[in-house]
């Protein structure tokens, strides 16, 4: 107990909303800036970081259009089931 991790989540299992009230339980969630919104069809995605620490997200964006008009800059809510976290050993 106590190690370093580094832990990933699948950009798919992540919930994005413009309200941290609306992600649902059980939820860990966050603040973020969208950086930018990266468009491939079904699988288009924001990139944001994360407000405390800067970490950078990639989260699938949403496929039923709620977020068709979020912006490079917005200020967002996500956050993950921390069952669907993976962990591996930090250096």
């Amino acid at each position: 107990m106590g190690d370093p991790v580094e832990a990933f989540v699948r950009p798919e299992v992540v919930s994005l909303a413009r309200d941290g009230a609306r992600l649902g339980a059980p939820v860990q969630s966050f603040a973020g800036r969208v950086e930018s919104l990266l468009f491939d069809g079904a699988n288009s995605a924001v990139l944001l970081h994360e407000e405390r620490t800067g970490t950078e997200f990639r989260i699938a964006l949403p496929q039923t259009g709620q977020l068709a008009d979020l912006r490079d800059g917005e200020s967002v809510a996500f956050g993950f089931d921390p069952q669907r976290a993976v962990c591996f050993k930090g250096a």
